[in-house]
């Protein structure tokens, strides 16, 4: 009998726990580089250039997946601050497919369409 409601004890334990991690992905936050800052919320993120001339900021949408997540880009923010839409552009829905390695405070990313690298330092969680 002891056992047993230990047993079931430990089981709500795990669910709770489970339950309370569930939906929240170790990206979510603000990634720095030297050349860019990454944002990354639960569907969206922000490309931060602090070298452009021209554009400030990429935006749009964000599939989060095990390995890897899919950025697909729908806006871009001037140095003006204007938002403006992509639509138009070469660049309105262009998806890339984007591998990703998190140690510890480190974000490692590798851009499978271009073959680029980059490695974000964690600076806040969102």
């Amino acid at each position: 009998m002891q056992t047993r409601i230990t047993k079931y004890i430990f089981i709500l334990i795990i669910s709770l726990v489970l339950i309370s991690c569930e939906g929240r992905s170790v990206l979510y936050g603000r990634w720095k580089s030297e050349e860019r800052d990454l944002i990354i919320r639960k569907n969206t993120f922000e490309l931060v250039f602090h070298k452009s001339d021209t554009i400030m900021c990429l935006q749009g949408s964000i599939d989060i997946k095990s390995r890897y997540f899919i950025m697909k880009f729908e806006k871009y923010v001037t140095q003006d601050g204007v938002v403006s839409d992509l639509q138009g552009s070469e660049l309105y829905g262009h998806t890339e497919k984007v591998t990703y390695k998190v140690n510890k405070e480190y974000l490692e990313t590798y851009i499978d369409n271009t073959g680029k690298t980059y490695r974000y330092k964690r600076y806040t969680n969102e």
